[in-house]
């Protein structure tokens, strides 16, 4: 993604002394750690972030970390993970080049969901947010992982209506204010077209009738702006 971008790898929360998770940091060089964890289980974070810089220090790297906790419900812990990416990408700047590390003895949820996020990551491209790539990371060997396919191909116009959406504009004649004060001019015409778009592709959803409509998110825009 260029040479100003900043690296970051995402990785879980394992149950090991952090053996895997030293492996991928020496593997990507990471100038940021998202460390993905369970909920109700944030007592055991702190050494693992403690042991893990220290490990980062040990080798020359400035370690900077962002921690994501992740719920039951799959699209709220892949929110979860992908808004910890974009609190990075606010932090630095920088466009982000994103690494995504899954662990043999971390749990299968973790996995499971790392995995489906990278495939968010790859429709974040107008946030300035690329994937690098998966690894699955065991005691034994390293294995890169092919990449999913991204969930839906958004032009710069699709994506930012549907973060404007995200923010809490509900109506046609909000996002189209919003839009022209923050991305840019637009036509009324572009965002009524553009809104129509995103519902064909199942990524917003529209209520009310009349002169007003109320566009959401549904659960698949939820993940990518949500």
């Amino acid at each position: 993604m260029g040479s100003k971008s900043q690296t970051v790898l995402v990785a879980p929360l394992a149950s090991d002394s952090g053996v895997l998770l030293k492996r991928a940091v020496a593997d990507v060089k990471p100038g940021y750690l998202v460390l993905a964890y369970p909920h109700g289980v944030r007592a055991l974070v702190d050494g693992a972030v403690s042991a893990t810089m220290d490990f980062a220090d040990s080798i020359g790297l400035s370690l900077g970390v962002e921690l994501a906790e992740v719920p039951v419900r799959l699209v709220d812990a892949m929110a979860s993970v992908r808004r910890a990416i974009i609190r990075v990408r606010g932090v630095v700047k920088n466009a982000l080049d994103v690494h995504i590390a899954l662990f043999d003895n971390a749990p299968n949820w973790l996995n499971t969901v790392l995995l489906y996020v990278s495939s968010v990551v790859e429709t974040l491209t107008w946030e300035g947010v690329g994937l690098g790539g998966v690894r699955y990371y065991s005691v034994e060997d390293t294995e890169e992982l092919f990449k999913l396919p991204k969930f839906v191909e958004l032009n710069p116009t699709e994506y930012f209506t549907l973060k404007l959406i995200a923010e809490g504009r509900r109506t046609a004649s909000e996002i189209h204010d919003s839009f022209n004060r923050q991305y840019g001019s637009i036509s009324r015409q572009m965002v009524n077209a553009t809104l129509a778009r995103l519902k064909a592709k199942g990524l917003v959803e529209v209520h009310g009738g009349g002169s007003t409509f109320i566009y959401r998110l549904t659960e698949m825009g939820r993940l990518i702006a949500g």
